[in-house]
């Protein structure tokens, strides 16, 4: 019967997620929730794992001293569906917890943490971040989440960890560390950026070509004009958007046509 009842609360509504909705309701899910929240005490893993899900759809402040909590489940599903929650709801204050889950021993919950501390608006989370980004012994996933979550964070302190991540031997972290970059605005990544137009990996010179764009330096235009002739479609695509980004700002050299 509980899980009937569990499978009920899960139902989430076609207007979740719906912001103009939201706004006309202020509270329109509180029963729901507190539901779903005594539901992430089922004792079938499953359920609960559904049930943290459910709560990150329904995106409610409600949910998340009892998702914080659930940080500490004994199943990992769990604890790595708790976090994208409490990443999607965007509350400050569930910082503390997901910098614990950093150092969660299953890599997918530490990812999962990573990402969603790059949701959240506290600088808080930089110093754990940058420890997890430059700490050889971690996962490389957990690695590239927290070089991806430091860049939405525009954290600028992060500047030299990702540099250095640009060089590291695995293609996922560069290219993580280069959308990074893109996003700090910082120009003085410029230079590591146009060295990986070079890289060997197709997703590296991908990102980077974005990063330029986003940065809008008139040392770019060239190099990315020239990528909107590769082979890789993809990259090609990228670097079309890239350079009418950058001959939009006025970023010419006056020979690319």
């Amino acid at each position: 019967m509980a899980a009937v009842r569990a499978l009920h609360l899960m139902r989430t509504p076609d207007h979740v997620g719906d912001s103009t909705w939201a706004s006309e309701h202020p509270e329109p899910a509180a029963p729901q929730v507190a539901g779903l929240v005594e539901v992430l005490h089922d004792p079938e893993s499953i359920i609960r794992q559904t049930a943290a899900h459910a709560l990150g759809l329904y995106r409610d402040p409600q949910a998340v001293d009892a998702l914080a909590h659930a940080l500490q489940d004994p199943e990992p599903e769990v604890r790595e569906r708790a976090a994208w929650a409490l990443g999607v709801i965007r509350e400050a204050r569930a910082a503390e917890a997901l910098v614990a889950a950093l150092d969660d021993a299953t890599p997918a919950v530490a990812r999962a943490a990573a990402l969603a501390l790059g949701g959240l608006a506290a600088a808080r989370a930089h110093a754990p971040l940058l420890t997890a980004l430059a700490d050889p012994t971690r996962p490389l996933e957990v690695r590239s989440a927290a070089a991806s979550a430091l860049g939405h964070l525009r954290a600028t302190v992060a500047l030299p960890a990702l540099l250095a991540a640009m060089q590291n031997p695995d293609r996922s972290l560069r290219a993580a560390a280069a959308t990074a970059l893109g996003r700090l605005g910082a120009l003085q990544a410029v230079e590591a950026l146009l060295t990986a137009l070079d890289d060997p990996a197709e997703s590296v010179r991908r990102a980077a070509v974005e990063a330029l764009g986003a940065l809008g330096d008139a040392r770019a235009m060239a190099p990315v004009a020239r990528l909107r002739e590769d082979p890789a479609w993809m990259l090609r695509q990228a670097a079309a958007h890239a350079w009418a980004t950058l001959r939009r700002l006025g970023q010419t050299d006056g020979g690319v046509p």
